[in-house]
């Protein structure tokens, strides 16, 4: 038979992966990916649902049955940029911070230029922060970090929707952006940049420098 899934739209391609790979297992299983299906009987999010999901969840695909919500897989996130010539930029947290809330424009920062003073910054457009109006897993997730790391660049605490920079619609919208406008910056899934060719910043985490290079981090 073949199961309705319901996935977000970042993650498009992943449950036709899986079931790709569960053929040879379960020959006749199969599954239909479809984005945000209201109605399907799996739904895969890209964070911790809340109660009121949950509850939407159980009124429009499971009114009869018993919701069970368990931990599929783990993703990374990153903040991806589209600067030609300059892949394997450092981001400390305090940099990521004031690029997300707009106090941090140019790639000459201090911020951005000490730790990567291998890199020539000069003649660069302004950062532009590209983000999707709608709550995005990889938001809050970023901005988990942030809080946890340096709670003083970032005071505004975890939140799943950016407010500074250029809101688009949908995520195939904003990749279109990311891809094409030099100085272009957004936090989204490691693997949606490297799927894209964009460029991801490495980022210090205690005495070590997680790069994107670290094939643990995809």
């Amino acid at each position: 038979g073949t199961l309705d899934v319901s996935v977000p739209e970042d993650f498009l391609g992943a449950m036709d992966a899986v079931g790709a790979a569960l053929t040879s297992v379960c020959p006749d299983q199969g599954f239909i990916e479809s984005v945000d299906k209201a109605d399907a009987k799996l739904r895969i999010v890209d964070h911790a649902p809340t109660a009121e999901e949950t509850a939407a969840f159980t009124a429009q695909a499971c009114p009869t049955g018993t919701v069970i919500v368990v931990p599929a897989f783990g993703y990374a996130v990153a903040l991806a940029y589209d600067v030609i010539g300059l892949e394997g930029l450092v981001m400390t947290p305090q940099a990521i911070a004031g690029i997300l809330d707009g106090t941090v424009t140019s790639w000459e920062d201090p911020l951005i230029t000490g730790p990567n003073a291998d890199y020539d910054m000069t003649g660069l457009p302004d950062i532009s922060v590209l983000y999707i109006d709608k709550p995005q897993g990889s938001v809050e997730a970023m901005t988990t970090w942030l809080t946890a790391e340096d709670p003083a660049a970032w005071p505004g605490g975890v939140t799943d929707t950016l407010s500074m920079g250029t809101a688009f619609p949908t995520q195939v919208d904003l990749m279109g952006e990311l891809t094409l406008t030099e100085g272009t910056v957004a936090v989204i899934p490691a693997f949606s940049a490297v799927n894209n060719g964009i460029a991801i910043a490495a980022v210090p985490v205690g005495d070590l420098i997680i790069s994107p290079d670290d094939t643990q981090l995809l």
